[in-house]
């Protein structure tokens, strides 16, 4: 019976359909890239991967406006919350470790993999809660003086430690949507440092970064700047704390021609974590993201159920540390944005197409408008609207 069972499949294999790729004209997306950034106000860095090969790569700029330093292919940005698709690429990584069921590494209990804090959270709380933002965590700017205390925190496991301070009741599953927090991230690393056996630095470095070959990549804060040759934030002159993030796409009015004031925030003065802050280059954040297309960094299927909708909503992806969106019939994109006062930046895959989309900048919301031009080319239309800061339903 096994070797009929194994000769109908030989059989439908080889009488399967086989599917084109999608056509789409890559060159159009990318001269529609080169005019994006050849507005006044854009700053930083872009790199187009197609099936491995560079296809575009280039910069605007200065990294540091006081000393004229400029950008170049080797300026480390700061990627924000794109981080967090780097750590859910370690954890689908680190959890191929994990023997027994369940079979799904998403479904794995996250006490079960932090035994040491597993009074942290409530039986049912699994990674893929974790990292699906479906989990009723608490920020871990609510501990006690948590903004005077971010200057002192060295690493991943320091932040962990404000998580455990704010977090007065076990963390439990949300039955009411998603709720973007970072602190789920937080937890996130320190699970895959106890799966490792190292810090979640050390970690990243091990399953993702060096892997990618991406080894010039630094957890750092803007203070390092100047030593590391970091790209320092700007906003325009008119920036307001109260809504930081300009809208993603907008008309050429909407986004200013300077960006003269550097931006001094608390924020700024965090050190890099699983939620994000991670300082690399736009070269070697397109070799990561090629070494996850290409199955390098973890198994192609985890990549994919990363990248599957939690939610319902046709034509948006809201998945586990990837977010997205379909363009076009056959043609999706996966992967995550990140954004902060004077922070913007893009790390798109294109699965169908095997292209790699990286846009990093050190001007507010500059990023974001590269990604639209790129996707309105190469789909041949305006995408739908998305949201400014990532793949928020339901925040706290």
């Amino acid at each position: 019976m096994r070797n009929c069972l194994a000769g109908l499949c030989a059989a439908l294999c080889l009488t399967a359909p086989v599917w084109p790729a999608p056509v789409v004209d890559l060159d159009a997306a990318l001269e529609a890239v080169r005019q994006e950034i050849d507005r006044p106000g854009f700053s930083g860095a872009v790199v187009v991967l197609e099936r491995g090969e560079t296809r575009l790569a280039e910069v605007r700029g200065l990294a540091d406006q006081s000393a004229g330093r400029r950008n170049t292919l080797e300026t480390r940005f700061n990627i924000a919350s794109v981080g967090k698709f780097l750590t859910g690429l370690a954890f689908a990584s680190a959890s191929e470790t994990v023997a027994g069921p369940p079979d799904d590494f998403l479904d794995l209990p996250a006490g079960s993999l932090l035994p040491g804090d597993a009074d942290l959270f409530d039986a049912d709380v699994t990674a893929g809660d974790l990292m699906g933002h479906r989990t009723t965590i608490v920020s871990f700017g609510a501990a006690d003086g948590a903004e005077q205390r971010m200057p002192g925190l060295r690493s991943n496991a320091d932040v962990f430690e404000l998580v455990r301070e704010a977090q007065d009741v076990p963390v439990s599953r949300r039955r009411d949507g998603l709720a973007y927090n970072n602190s789920n991230a937080i937890v996130l690393g320190e699970i895959i440092a106890a799966l490792h056996g190292q810090s979640y630095e050390a970690a990243l470095r091990d399953l993702v970064l060096a892997p990618a070959g991406a080894d010039n990549a630094v957890f750092a804060r803007q203070g390092d700047a100047d030593a590391l040759g970091l790209a320092l934030p700007y906003v325009d002159a008119d920036f307001d704390m109260r809504a930081p993030m300009r809208p993603r796409g907008g008309g050429e009015a909407a986004l200013p021609q300077t960006y003269p004031r550097l931006v001094e925030t608390p924020l700024g003065s965090m050190i890099s974590s699983a939620a994000g802050g991670l300082y690399i280059s736009a070269p070697e954040l397109a070799a990561v993201g090629r070494a996850a297309l290409d199955g390098t960094l973890t198994k192609r299927d985890r990549l994919d159920r990363m990248c599957e909708s939690l939610v319902p909503i046709p034509g948006r992806i809201f998945g586990h540390a990837c977010g997205g969106v379909e363009l076009a019939p056959g043609i999706e994109r996966w992967g995550h944005n990140g954004g902060a006062p004077g922070i913007n930046a893009e790390l798109a895959l294109y699965p169908q197409l095997d292209v790699v989309l990286v846009v990093l900048s050190n001007h507010n919301g500059r990023a974001g408008p590269v990604l639209a031009a790129f996707e309105a080319a190469l789909a041949e239309q305006r995408t739908q609207e998305r949201h400014s800061n990532g793949f928020i339903i339901r925040g706290e």
